[in-house]
């Protein structure tokens, strides 16, 4: 913003110097036309042909330096938004970096607490283990803890992970149905 604001002002005063420039040589060659036609040196015709030739070349030059002085603010238009956009690709980078930082420090938090649960469970419960072993029906519910439904979205990193999703969730949904049928089949 600084930067735009700079070639903004560098423009107005480049624009300022020229038209002083172009009034100044106005009255500089007014003032010459007159003095050299008081003179009578050459006649009036060819006093006038030679401010007029003059003047041509002062044009010539003031639209050269109109255009350079075009060009040059064009440049530094172009490199200040080359350089915004390449901070704010900078900045897009460090974001997604942030946040996949702080994704996976989410997930390294969810899976020691998982851990921590699970050692938890196997410390107190040792029987509850083996029963689980022996009846996985009866242990069903334990089952859907371990399985967690945070891996019910399937993955987009590659097709092995995609294929390991889809037996996970196919491994539910048999233990689903097998709870199911088995309820059905116990007298209330």
């Amino acid at each position: 913003r600084q930067k735009k604001i700079q070639v903004s002002e560098l423009d107005q005063k480049l624009s300022r110097c020229e038209r002083s420039r172009r009034e100044k040589l106005k009255v500089i060659l007014k003032k010459y036309c007159h003095l050299l036609e008081l003179i009578s040196f050459l006649f009036p015709p060819d006093v006038h042909r030679l401010i007029h030739d003059e003047a041509t070349a002062l044009n010539h030059a003031l639209l050269a330096n109109q255009c350079s002085i075009a060009r040059l603010i064009m440049l530094l238009k172009q490199e200040n938004l080359q350089q915004q956009a390449l901070i704010r690709r900078h900045w897009e980078d460090r974001l997604d970096q942030w946040r996949s930082n702080k994704v996976e420090e989410v997930v390294q938090q969810l899976r020691s607490m998982k851990q921590t649960k699970e050692d938890l469970i196997k410390q107190q419960n040792p029987l509850l283990l083996s029963t689980c072993r022996l009846h996985p029906l009866l242990c069903l519910p334990n089952k859907f803890h371990s399985l967690c439904f945070s891996s019910l979205v399937p993955p987009t990193c590659s097709s092995a992970l995609v294929s390991d999703w889809f037996d996970e969730l196919n491994t539910v949904n048999q233990l689903i149905g097998n709870f199911l049928m088995h309820s059905d089949q116990t007298p209330v």
